[in-house]
């Protein structure tokens, strides 16, 4: 009954507009005040001593960051020189897009900033090119997953913090299999581009 209480509520203030954010405090909140015997204090004391944590600062950092390359016009220089790298190979534009996705995930951290910042400009870019944009699509999204593993991750901060490991080691242990994976896409682009 309590759990069924509580996402009722959530529930209806989504549906409200609240932001999710928001909605889910507010629903915790009822849910402590009328179904516990906690003190409603606790809620707040836990709320700062889970965001008191400086690595946890670097995570609204990235996420400016990867909002200001993506309007400064840094994005699309990330892109001219992948395509300066990769462009005379066959079907390098989606060598192209998976390259200049490495790039922007080892800056911002992000896999949806990466997504959305190379996205909106390689996505028509290989449309004009030939490309199918269902293919176009999920190479790109494909190519996002990279973000959240290339260092800096916010995710690996993010685990570090809660698990207590050293953020440096998960850095480290990220860099390799970013690397190798964006390997992997370009050369499954090449080989894909050479079948059609």
């Amino acid at each position: 009954m309590e759990l069924l209480f509580v996402f009722g509520i959530l529930f209806v203030l989504l549906f409200a507009g609240m932001p999710i954010g928001f909605g889910i405090a507010a629903a915790t909140m009822a849910g402590m005040y009328f179904y516990t015997n906690l003190d409603m204090v606790l809620l707040a004391q836990y709320s700062f001593s889970g965001i008191n944590s400086f690595p946890v600062l670097a995570i609204p950092f990235f996420i400016l960051a990867g909002i200001i390359m993506s309007q400064g016009g840094i994005a699309k220089r990330i892109v001219d020189f992948a395509y300066s790298l990769f462009g005379f190979i066959y079907g390098g534009l989606g060598a192209v897009a998976v390259f200049a996705s490495m790039i922007f995930a080892a800056i911002s951290g992000s896999g949806m900033a990466t997504t959305s910042a190379i996205g909106s400009m390689m996505i028509p870019e290989m449309k004009k090119h030939g490309y199918d944009v269902p293919y176009s699509t999920t190479l790109i999204c494909s190519a996002g997953i990279i973000g959240p593993i290339i260092p800096p991750s916010i995710s690996f901060i993010l685990y570090g913090v809660v698990t207590s490991t050293s953020i440096t080691d998960l850095f480290l242990a990220g860099l390799l299999p970013g690397i190798m994976i964006g390997v992997v896409f370009m050369v499954t682009n090449y080989l894909m581009c050479r079948k059609m």
